[in-house]
């Protein structure tokens, strides 16, 4: 329920962790809302799809970065007599391998009879669609058969979305490019920040915090559930431990008022008996090379044989398969490799999406990747350079201090990083180590640093190396 102030937090979403236990996601108005298409300036000139016979769609593809919440689709729709009035249906849709749309939201939109001039962008908002899929299919779908057409903006201007005609009347789903850029414009919210992404600013937010409140049952929850984790408002995401079914609700606060959302219920029965090795890929990868092949193993647990269905980004990766059948306690490889890309970013994130097709939950395997450079990543010590060693993370599980075995630093400026399993850097400082030592750091080493349970990587950098160890925390 919201407060004045603070909004309902959105659309809490539960999926299984590659380590064990859960991880919590959920969303918040207007933070981290992305906007993509060619919506934002006056269109160029109109257009109409066709007049021939039939009922036709353009597909309009937008890459997401599950999960995320759509809160709006607009298209511009021109004021030309007698066609100006006609509906046009705005959807929502994805597109399963090898099968046509499924479409998840639908409405029919027109120009409002009182407004005259050029046109106007008609938006369609708070539709609050979650989508766990890598991308989404905005549709501009025209009336079939009929002796006007909607004539709809088009625009040529960056950036244009990837789009193509669909014949909705064929037997087939035949997908053909589409010869003009009509507008269409959308709007999602994501679960944490994208620096690559036009983002809304939120700095009047900075106070706000998010606590992930856990009981067994709903009755007395605010006064009786126990707070399992903390959040903020750069990521809306927990990584929680639950050995019992129960209920979750995440509470906004910013330090005067608050709002819950609605209560979801942890099954755990329906927890996938997987474990991903390593629970958290990173990688280096050189862009000025061919593909580079990379891979990881799923480890079934379970008492029985599991079926499991893979999903990923299609357009930044290409995996050796997308379904398997594991035996009970044996480990299956997954191979895969990046798509040729042109991003500048130096890391690249994202994720594969795993699916048990019996249990509910699905898991979200975390991929990030270091452009050039050297990166060691948990290599045994008789394998790494001679210029310094790190040792393992110790104690492992930690709570609150973990500590590492530093050797061959001497005289040496060590840059020392620790990253959450979403790849973001949430402490950092330059070491001067003068010799071998043991290097030792807490959670609440940081004023105002607050950590939710789960795995963290350790990094250490001296010039062009770097070794990275991984310990998990537990509350």
């Amino acid at each position: 329920m919201a407060t004045d102030g603070v909004s309902e937090p959105l659309s809490p979403s539960l999926y299984a962790g590659s380590s064990g236990g859960f991880e919590l996601y959920w969303f918040y108005p207007g933070v981290h809302q992305i906007s993509a298409g060619n919506i934002d300036s006056l269109p160029q000139s109109l257009g109409a799809l066709t007049t021939d016979p039939g009922k036709y769609a353009v597909m309009n593809r937008f890459p997401l970065d599950p999960p995320a919440l759509i809160n709006s689709v607009s298209t511009y729709i021109a004021d030309i007599p007698g066609s100006q009035y006609m509906p046009i249906t705005l959807t929502l849709s994805i597109k399963p391998q090898d099968t046509c749309f499924d479409i998840l939201w639908s409405q029919r939109i027109a120009l409002d009879p009182s407004i005259c001039g050029f046109g106007s962008v008609i938006t369609t908002d708070s539709i609050r669609l979650k989508i766990d899929d890598y991308d989404v299919w905005a549709g501009l779908e025209w009336p079939e058969d009929t002796a006007y057409m909607p004539y709809v903006g088009l625009n040529n201007t960056n950036p244009r979305p990837e789009q193509y005609v669909w014949n909705m009347s064929a037997s087939n789903c035949t997908l053909t490019p589409c010869q003009f850029e009509f507008m269409v414009g959308m709007d999602n919210l994501g679960w944490t920040s994208s620096s690559d992404r036009q983002s809304t600013s939120y700095e009047d937010l900075e106070g706000m915090m998010f606590e992930v409140f856990y009981s067994p049952d709903t009755v007395d929850f605010i006064d009786l559930a126990e707070v399992v984790d903390t959040a903020y408002i750069d990521s809306m995401f927990s990584a929680i431990e639950i050995e019992k079914s129960g209920y979750i609700a995440v509470k906004a606060n910013d330090g005067s008022v608050s709002a819950f959302t609605d209560f979801v219920y942890i099954d755990m029965e329906q927890k996938p008996h997987l474990v991903v090795d390593p629970p958290l890929f990173e990688m280096p990868y050189n862009d000025k090379r061919g593909p580079e092949y990379f891979g990881f193993d799923i480890v079934n647990t379970d008492s029985a044989a599991v079926n499991i269905r893979l999903f990923c980004d299609t357009l930044l990766l290409c995996l050796d398969r997308d379904s398997m059948t594991i035996e009970p306690g044996q480990r299956a490889a997954v191979d895969f490799y990046l798509v040729a890309n042109d991003s500048a970013d130096s890391v690249i994130c994202s994720t594969i999406r795993i699916v048990d097709r019996v249990r509910k939950y699905p898991m979200l395997y975390h991929l990030r990747f270091i452009k050039s450079g050297l990166t060691d990543v948990e290599q045994p010590a008789a394998q790494e350079n001679a210029v310094f060693s790190v040792g393992p993370a110790c104690p492992n599980p930690f709570n609150p201090e973990v500590g590492f075995r530093l050797e061959g630093f001497a005289g040496k400026s060590v840059i020392f990083e620790v990253f959450n399993i979403l790849g973001q850097c949430i402490y950092a400082e330059e070491l001067n180590v003068s010799g071998n030592c043991f290097h030792k750091w807490s959670i609440g080493q940081k004023e105002g640093l607050e950590s939710p349970s789960g795995v963290y990587f350790f990094k250490f950098s001296d010039g062009p190396r770097s070794h990275i160890r991984r310990a998990v925390l537990i509350k």
